[in-house]
């Protein structure tokens, strides 16, 4: 198991599905400090604006992380512009 992984011990669905990038459920301020130290560089967050957020940026950023947020929506994606298929 990598050090990236065992720092997300406890986080729900926690994976490594490649090397170097762990993705699973919602980390504690804790879990943050511990992905730090196992050399994890930035925490990318899908949710959408209105979702739960424990903790903002701010908070990973005090772990000394970087936080990016790309918002991912349940419905179709649609490009403006772009004939819609039914």
């Amino acid at each position: 198991m990598s050090q990236l992984l065992e720092a997300a011990a406890g986080v729900a669905n926690a994976c490594e599905p490649i090397p170097g990038v762990v993705t699973g459920g919602q980390p504690t301020l804790a879990h943050l400090a511990a992905l730090k130290r196992a050399g994890c560089e930035v925490i990318l967050d899908i949710r959408e604006p209105m979702e739960p957020q424990p903790f903002r940026a701010a908070a990973v950023a005090a772990a000394g992380l970087e936080y990016i947020n790309i918002p991912v929506s349940h419905g179709p994606l649609v490009r403006p512009g772009t004939p819609h298929r039914a």
